[in-house]
């Protein structure tokens, strides 16, 4: 049942993809949540000092015991052009990482070089959209590289005051 609400909610946005508008959220504040992987949700907030740079932090938590994890990350986001519909980003991240399973606590670091898209509906202007995609490094269950990112139903949802 989720997943076609998910993918029902994925249609309705990109068949009407010609009335999205992109944002100008210089001095603009925004906070939100976005999947971080496929276990855990992270609150999120953006600060827009000015129109190209964007300050981004997260925080996520699960205490499920024996499996419990934690993420702590910061990064920074550069608009790399702005279309009619969205605007285009790449980013930088830093994540402190902690997880426990069955006993055994690992903590470590995360480095993250993403791209992504953020776009909003008409009517909803202070409503923003997101996704994510790159590579990351990790230091955490044996020093892993890998890709992020997945679909567009792992898709970010932020409010800008």
């Amino acid at each position: 049942m989720k997943y076609i609400i998910r993918v029902s909610a994925f249609l309705i946005v990109f068949l009407n993809i010609n009335l999205l508008v992109a944002k100008d959220l210089t001095n603009r504040l925004g906070v939100g949540v976005k999947q971080e992987n496929l276990s855990l949700t992270s609150l999120m907030i953006h600060y827009f000092p000015t129109q190209e740079y964007t300050w981004t932090g997260s925080v996520g938590l699960d205490t499920l015991s024996r499996s419990s994890q934690s993420v702590l990350s910061i990064g920074l986001r550069r608009q790399i052009f702005f279309e009619d519909n969205l605007n285009f980003f790449g980013s930088g991240r830093i994540s402190l990482l902690s997880s426990e399973t069955n006993g055994q606590s690992e903590s470590g670091f995360a480095l993250a070089a993403l791209s992504g898209v953020e776009f909003f509906l008409p009517g909803l202007e202070n409503l923003g959209f997101q996704t994510e995609f790159g590579i990351e490094m990790s230091s955490i269950s044996h020093s892993r590289f890998r890709t992020v990112g997945g679909s567009f139903i792992n898709t970010g949802v932020i409010f800008y005051f």
